[in-house]
């Protein structure tokens, strides 16, 4: 069963611009960024914090049309018979109106036999997801332009996307088949055991 979520409010007036990078394909085919200087930070948080709690979201502007969402996870959940993480509810704005959201982990089906879907059997691969969770019969613009991706510390794997979602025509939304599958084994913290999933929202 997933902690108690924890919306956690930050201000922040730090700007953080992007950084030149150099970067590495992972056994699973995926760009990694790796550290140049000390611009390695700059997709993760603009604030230094201690490993934060499990089902932490942390929001930031981090620039001029782009709006970050971190969301810690429990990396003992990838070793789970559980079929799905979920965190807090945030809001999106669209439009002339918010959207409610979610960010979602799939564990990789694996076989359709019993646990086959678990996070267990996945062994840390799975995918993620962006769910509405506003009633969509009452949206009038559900339009959302998002990336996605992971890391921890000073570990972060390139983002994926962007996406447009329309929230209106569809409740759900993920990458492209092809882009989204994820290791997330590779990223996690070792000392807190945990892991971030950062939605990049775009303007």
């Amino acid at each position: 069963m997933d902690a108690d979520p924890v919306v956690q409010e930050c201000e922040c007036s730090e700007q953080v611009a992007p950084p030149d990078m150099c970067t590495t394909q992972s056994a699973h085919g995926s760009e990694v960024a790796s550290a140049v200087t000390n611009d390695v930070r700059s997709l993760g948080p603009s604030w230094e914090f201690e490993a934060a709690r499990p089902q932490t979201l942390w929001p930031e502007i981090a620039e001029a049309g782009v709006q970050r969402n971190f969301w810690t996870v429990d990396a003992r959940k990838l070793t789970s018979n559980d079929k799905q993480a979920k965190s807090p509810e945030f809001n999106i704005s669209s439009g002339d109106g918010n959207v409610k959201l979610r960010m979602m982990i799939f564990p990789t089906v694996v076989s359709e036999g019993k646990g086959g879907g678990s996070f267990r059997k996945a062994k840390g691969r799975g995918k993620l997801e962006l769910k509405c969770e506003s009633d969509t019969r009452k949206l009038e613009y559900g339009r959302v332009k998002f990336r996605l991706y992971i890391g921890s510390g000073h570990s972060w794997q390139l983002p994926r996307g962007p996406v447009e979602a329309d929230f209106v025509t569809k409740g759900s939304w993920g990458l492209p088949q092809g882009e989204e599958e994820w290791n997330f084994t590779e990223v996690v913290e070792k000392i807190s055991q945990t892991f971030e999933v950062c939605l990049e929202v775009l303007s």
